[in-house]
C-alpha cells in the first residue's frame, strides 16, 4: 500500500470501542427491562423510588444510539410489607450487572443490628449463588419474600466477635478498605453514623473506596460493627491504630476536624469513578497521614 500507513493499533483501539459499547448496551437494556418490568410490579407512589427521575430517559436514549453519553448508575429504592414489617431495599447496578452482582443493602427500623447483619450477609450469599448475566433483583425481592420474617423473630444474642470494648482512654484510627464504594444509601449511613459516633474521618466513594474514622476506641468499633453488617462485595480494615491518651482529650489526637465524603475523580477513568492517585495523597499528606497510602496500594505516593 504505497503511500499509506495502515494503523493498526488505531483499529484495534476503535475495535475495542466498539465491543465495550456493545457489550453496554446489551447490559443496559437489560437493567432498564428489570426495572420496567418492577415498575409495573410496584405502581403504587412510595414503593419504587428512583434517586433520579430521569435516568430511565438517558437509559433509552443511551440504547437507542440517541446520544453516547453513558448514563450514571441505576440507584433505587424499594419498600416492602412483609407480614407486617416494613423493608427498604436498595439498589445500586454497576453498569457491568448482570454480568457482575448487584449492589444491594436490606434495612428496616424492625431490625437490630444484629439481625440486619445477618439478613443481609443471608441475601448476600444467595446472589453471589446466582448465576452471573442473568438479572436477579426479582429472585433477591422473592428471597425476602419467603424469608425474611424469620430475621425479625431471632431473638438478639450477643456473639463474642461482636462485643466491643470499652476504651475509655484509648484513641483509635482505622483505615478501611472496599472493592468499592457506591451505593448512595450506604454512603448516608456511613456519614450519619459516624457523626452519630462524633468520629472524624473521610469516606473517599469509587473503585476503590477508602474509608478513615477516628474517635474514641469503643465509638469506632461500634460503629465498625455496623458498617460491617452491610452487604459488601469486600470490605476490611487494612490498618488499626491505638494510642493510650493519658491525660490528653481525644481531640488532641485528631488528624481531621469533622467527618466528610470527598472525591478525587480520574477524568479519564469516568465510566467507573476510579481516584485520582496523586491528589489523594496530597490529602493524606496535608492531613500527616501519607505513610497509609503504601500500607493501601503498595506503592509510595508522590
Amino acid at each position: 500500500m504505497d503511500g499509506e500507513i495502515f494503523d493498526m493499533k488505531g483499529l484495534e483501539e476503535q475495535m475495542n470501542r466498539l465491543v465495550d459499547r456493545g457489550c453496554l448496551e446489551e447490559t443496559l437494556k437489560l437493567q432498564l427491562s428489570e426495572f420496567e418490568m418492577l415498575e409495573s410490579m410496584y405502581p403504587n407512589s412510595g414503593e419504587l423510588c428512583l434517586d433520579d427521575p430521569f435516568l430511565p430517559e438517558h437509559f433509552r436514549n443511551y440504547v437507542s444510539g440517541r446520544t453516547s453519553l453513558i448514563p450514571s448508575r441505576l440507584d433505587f429504592t424499594l419498600n416492602l410489607d412483609v407480614d407486617s414489617h416494613k423493608l427498604m431495599l436498595c439498589v445500586s447496578l454497576p453498569s457491568e450487572y448482570p454480568n457482575i452482582e448487584p449492589d444491594i443493602f436490606v434495612r428496616s427500623n424492625d431490625l437490630n443490628r444484629i439481625q440486619q447483619g445477618s439478613i443481609n450477609s443471608d441475601l448476600g450469599n444467595y446472589i453471589s449463588g446466582l448465576d452471573r448475566g442473568d438479572i436477579c433483583i426479582g429472585s433477591a425481592i422473592a428471597w425476602l419474600q419467603e424469608n425474611a420474617a424469620c430475621y425479625f423473630d431471632k431473638p438478639q444474642v450477643p456473639n463474642e466477635v461482636d462485643q466491643v470494648h470499652d476504651n475509655p482512654n484509648v484513641f483509635s484510627r482505622l483505615w478501611i478498605y472496599s472493592h468499592h464504594i457506591y451505593n448512595k444509601f450506604k454512603r448516608r449511613e456511613i456519614l450519619d453514623m459516624a457523626h452519630e459516633y462524633t468520629l472524624t474521618g473521610f469516606c473517599l466513594p469509587g473503585k476503590p473506596g477508602v474509608i478513615c474514622i477516628e474517635g474514641l476506641s469503643s465509638n469506632c468499633e461500634e460503629w465498625w460493627l455496623r458498617v460491617k453488617n452491610m452487604n459488601w462485595k469486600k470490605i476490611t480494615c487494612k490498618v488499626r491504630e491505638d494510642t493510650q491518651m493519658e491525660k490528653m482529650t481525644e481531640n488532641e489526637f485528631r488528624r481531621f476536624s469533622d467527618f466528610k465524603e470527598i472525591s478525587f475523580e480520574n477524568k479519564a477513568n469516568k465510566k467507573d469513578c476510579h481516584m485520582d492517585f496523586g491528589e489523594f495523597y496530597k490529602y493524606l499528606k496535608d492531613h500527616k497521614c501519607e505513610y497509609i497510602f503504601k500500607e493501601y496500594f503498595g506503592f509510595e505516593g508522590k
